[in-house]
């Protein structure tokens, strides 16, 4: 199955891209899909703890079982005054 991945801030900028396409394996978590990301770009392996996750808008955890065409976005962490 395909689905779309969208990168935010910080992270978009250290692997420079903001979105993307993967394919996985049906019913494929986001753990799944975050160790996708991890053998494309091993500098992302470093980035992945802190992140905020969210698929079709819904903030979820890694354990979260994606489907055919779901979006999952990868929110580093905001810092500032």
């Amino acid at each position: 199955m395909t689905i779309q991945v969208l990168l935010f801030a910080s992270l978009a900028e250290q692997i420079q891209v903001r979105r993307l396409k993967i394919e996985l394996s049906d019913n494929a978590t986001v753990e799944e899909a975050l160790q996708e990301l991890c053998n494309r770009w091993p500098k992302f392996c470093e980035l992945q703890d802190e992140l905020g996750l969210a698929v079709n808008h819904n903030y979820v955890s890694r354990s979260h079982v994606l489907n055919a065409g779901d979006e999952l976005a990868l929110i580093p962490p905001v810092s500032g005054g």
